[in-house]
């Protein structure tokens, strides 16, 4: 079942959406963070997932991870939203796709996906779209640096975030934004 991108923000819009703004302080950031708890290596604690990762059919797939740190301030966080809205129909439209899942944290300002493919060549013709290409070309907006992408070939049972984590934690090569 595809899922949407609808709740992707809830818990990082959720901390953007603070009280009144005090005399002095700026009014798009969003509080600080403890850098030495967030890292691509460990899920974390307060992630919230827009909808549970489905089980698969027996099968080989192209399973691709994502995780962005997003920038400490409110306006990163909406057109974060914004870019992720747009991808949506691209994401409905094409047939490869098989799961998608987001998970977002409060706590370090974070937004992972785990997606699911037939073949690599549906997930790149995903990477391929107008929004996403959007999304790339906005990436400076969306990260404060460290995000991080890659995509590894699974079976059924190796497309979970515990194995997601690994595999971003073990791939030093591919591409920092």
């Amino acid at each position: 079942m595809k899922t949407t991108f609808a709740s992707l923000c809830v818990v990082l819009l959720t901390a953007a959406c603070g009280a009144g703004v005090e005399a002095g302080v700026d009014a798009d950031a969003l509080p600080p963070i403890d850098e030495s708890a967030c890292s691509k290596e460990r899920l974390e604690a307060d992630g919230r997932d827009s909808a549970l990762l489905e089980a698969l059919p027996k099968g080989q797939y192209v399973v691709g991870t994502t995780y962005l740190r997003l920038p400490l301030s409110r306006r990163a966080v909406d057109r974060f939203r914004q870019l992720s809205q747009a991808m949506e129909a691209d994401l409905r439209a094409n047939p490869g796709l098989l799961r998608v899942v987001t998970r977002t944290a409060g706590s370090c300002n974070t937004a992972r996906t785990l997606s699911v493919w037939k073949t690599e060549a549906d997930m790149y013709r995903f990477v391929g779209s107008a929004s996403h290409a959007r999304a790339m070309a906005a990436v400076g907006e969306v990260s404060r640096g460290g995000s991080v992408t890659t995509h590894w070939n699974a079976s059924e049972t190796e497309a979970t975030w515990e194995i997601a984590t690994r595999k971003l934690a073990e791939d030093n090569d591919g591409p920092v934004y």
